[in-house]
């Protein structure tokens, strides 16, 4: 078994020795050590509606009590929050059966269940970060027994970035620093506290928001993304619509997003509302309510919704898989 020893950064890797050919081998090996007995009998899409609350629970309180104890937490609980979340979504949606459930309600055994699955993802995600490192030989390892290896030496603290780095979680951004002094948290909270909530169920929330309040909200938003859209042409044609019209979709989807979290977070319910973290409509409601919010076409709402998607044929073996993030939502 692969693990992580608790009480150092160093790698266990229960092989007889240590050399790129065992490497490779144990490349072929990782993958069954993965169990997901948990959510192989289960339909994709309860399963990845349990996952998806399991990762909005693990934002809201394990991220946040770590980052509380010590700011400097903040991004390597995010990152490694959505490391493990990209491997669990792929298990998923290559293990899961494929079938429609109309019951989504959060089911708490279920949720154990799932806790489990993002767990092992998290520890899977450890192995490769230390396996890519043995692998491109910025580490060097020794056998410690017949049946250990430990990595004994890192050889530089000055690794490659690959570009995608810098689109997730860029941690020196300067522009993204002046933003965050720009915002007022204050007046974002004060307008999510005129939203009158109801509560749905045990679990879930309903609410109204007017047009003029929405915009008051996104306009307050807007100041956190405003430099993230200045490294690219606004007039940069991707498929059926350019830049401009993917930051206006996505300034928007972010404040709806932002406010549901808010609302869930604060309600008074058990759970904080588990049941509504996470947004469930269909294709046609997701378009007609960006739409109607953008103002862009029905038409070009739908082709980014697409290019949003998540789609399993991105990751074949021998190609470059985008992370998951990039595509937020998913069709079941």
């Amino acid at each position: 078994m692969l693990k992580i020893r608790d009480e150092s950064p160093f790698l266990i890797l229960k092989m007889r020795t240590y050399s790129k050919t065992d490497l490779i081998e144990l490349d072929k090996k990782i993958d069954n050590q993965i169990f997901l007995d948990e959510i192989k009998s289960l339909p994709r899409d309860i399963a990845l509606v349990h996952l998806l609350r399991y990762y909005e629970d693990y934002v809201r309180f394990t991220t946040t009590a770590a980052t509380n104890e010590n700011e400097q937490n903040y991004i390597p609980f995010t990152k490694k929050g959505q490391d493990a979340l990209h491997f669990a979504i792929l298990w998923i949606y290559k293990n899961c059966i494929d079938g429609q459930q109309n019951e989504l309600a959060t089911n708490l055994n279920l949720f154990d269940d799932i806790h489990k699955v993002f767990n092992n993802a998290m520890d899977y995600s450890d192995v490769w970060d230390i396996m890519n490192l043995l692998f491109k030989e910025f580490a060097r390892a020794r056998s410690s027994d017949d049946k250990n290896i430990v990595v004994e030496e890192f050889l530089s603290t000055e690794l490659p970035i690959e570009s995608s780095n810098y689109i997730i979680n860029p941690t020196d951004d300067p522009d993204l620093s002046k933003a965050f002094n720009n915002f007022n948290p204050s007046e974002f909270y004060k307008l999510i506290s005129e939203i009158n909530i109801k509560s749905k169920s045990d679990l879930e929330i309903e609410y109204l928001i007017s047009d003029e309040l929405f915009q008051k909200i996104h306009s307050e938003l807007r100041k956190l993304t405003e430099a993230l859209w200045l490294e690219l042409p606004l007039s940069w044609e991707l498929n059926n619509y350019n830049f401009q019209n993917f930051v206006t979709f996505y300034d928007i989807l972010k404040t709806i997003c932002t406010v549901q979290y808010n609302l869930c977070l604060f309600s008074d319910l058990n759970g904080c509302a588990l049941d509504s973290t996470v947004l469930i409509k269909a294709k046609s409601q997701w378009v007609k309510l960006i739409s109607d919010k953008t103002k862009l076409s029905v038409q070009i709402v739908e082709s980014i919704m697409n290019d949003l998607t998540f789609n399993i044929e991105l990751y074949k073996p021998g190609s470059k898989s985008p992370d998951a993030m990039y595509q937020p939502f998913h069709l079941t």
